[in-house]
């Protein structure tokens, strides 16, 4: 059963082992496997050929393949290759080991390209096809900015470019309050008969709230703006001086 076991292992090796070699000049901007990717494969895999499941320590040992090349890319000054949730692991990894010097460890800080890097890699890319299309343009440019709202909203902020910092966290606001919204059914505006929630997503905390053991709460909100809830926590009335 091992041989099976091993074949994976070295499949995963051709496929993160490349990235290794890397020139720092290279531009690419495509991420390895990630750890968890490694270990659903594995499951598959392992699956089909052993017709069983991986043991724990088979799981280990899949994902430190995956650390390894991680862990080498990161100091090969590339982090923006690596997955958000495993930059983690590897950094830590990194400073409990000891590896690497003063400017190995600046690479751990190394971001993710710009929105205007990715745009000037575009027209680069195409200048020998007659130059990058509108299209190609703004594809560059969304799916720079999507990889800096994935970074914030993993909790890797430090990767994005200071230059688009408070866009994209302002993209990944509107998002995670999106996401509240449809969670909870929300309409866009404050209306009777939606959830006390929705008010807060929309409107956010009241200045203050007074309660009524008859009727429910009254929410209270700037420029005398006034939202009923009753006490099955739905929007009764809503009331405005404007």
């Amino acid at each position: 059963m091992k041989r099976f076991f091993l074949v994976f292992c070295m499949a995963l090796i051709v496929v993160v082992v490349p990235a290794q070699g890397r020139s720092k000049d290279s531009g690419s901007n495509l991420r390895l496997k990630s750890s968890s990717a490694a270990a659903s494969e594995l499951i598959h895999y392992m699956a089909v050929n052993a017709h069983r499941l991986p043991t724990d320590a088979e799981f280990e040992a899949a994902r430190d393949v995956i650390y390894k090349a991680e862990i080498q890319v990161i100091l090969d000054g590339h982090p923006e290759l690596v997955d958000p949730e495993d930059f983690k692991v590897c950094r830590a990894m990194i400073a409990s080991s000891g590896t690497g010097n003063t400017k190995k460890e600046v690479t751990l800080t190394q971001r993710l390209p710009s929105k205007g890097e990715a745009l000037e890699k575009i027209r680069r890319e195409k200048s020998a096809l007659g130059g990058a299309s509108v299209e190609d343009s703004y594809n560059a440019v969304i799916a720079a900015q999507a990889a800096e709202v994935n970074a914030i909203r993993s909790g890797h902020p430090e990767l994005v470019a200071l230059e688009d910092l408070a866009g994209a966290k302002e993209v990944a606001k509107q998002e995670d309050r999106q996401d509240r919204l449809d969670l909870h059914h929300c309409p866009s505006v404050v209306r009777i008969g939606i959830e006390e929630a929705c008010v807060y997503i929309l409107l956010g905390y009241p200045d203050h709230t007074n309660d009524d053991a008859l009727s429910g709460k009254q929410l209270v909100y700037p420029h005398d703006y006034f939202v009923y809830v009753d006490h099955d926590g739905i929007v009764e009335n809503i009331q405005s001086t404007y």
